[in-house]
C-alpha cells in the first residue's frame, strides 16, 4: 500500500520511528521514501530499516509495479503515552496542574 505524504503528529515530537521494508520489488522502479522537508528521495530497498523523526518529517512512499510485493514494519512512540506519565497516569483533566493551566488561558 502506497501511503499518501503525511507527518505523524500523535507521535512522540523527539522520538524516531523505526521502517524496515521487506518483499521482493525493483529498488530502480518503486518502493522508495520520500522526505520532503530534506528534498530526499531514497531508493529504499527490501531488508533496509530507517529511522525517521516522523512527527516533524513529511514523508512518504512511491508505489511498486504491480506483479512485485513490498511489506513494511514500522515501530512508533505514541506522544500521549508520555503525556499520560507527566499526568500521574491519569486522564489530563483530572491534573490539577492541567487544570489550574486551562482555567489560567481560559478567563478573559
Amino acid at each position: 500500500q502506497v501511503l499518501d505524504h503525511h507527518i505523524d503528529s500523535t507521535n512522540v515530537l523527539f522520538g524516531l520511528y523505526t521502517i524496515f521494508a521487506c518483499g521482493s520489488y525493483n529498488l530502480a522502479q518503486g518502493g522508495h521514501l520520500i522526505l520532503f522537508n530534506l528534498g530526499l528521495v531514497i531508493q529504499f530497498s527490501p531488508g533496509s530499516t530507517i529511522l525517521v523523526p516522523s512527527s516533524t518529517i513529511c514523508h512518504r512512499n512511491i508505489s511498486i509495479q504491480p506483479q512485485e510485493t513490498r511489506q513494511s514494519f514500522t515501530q512508533y512512540c505514541p506522544g500521549g503515552l508520555f503525556h499520560w506519565v507527566e499526568c500521574g497516569f491519569e486522564p489530563s483533566y483530572k491534573n490539577p496542574k492541567v487544570q489550574a493551566c486551562f482555567q489560567e488561558n481560559h478567563e478573559q
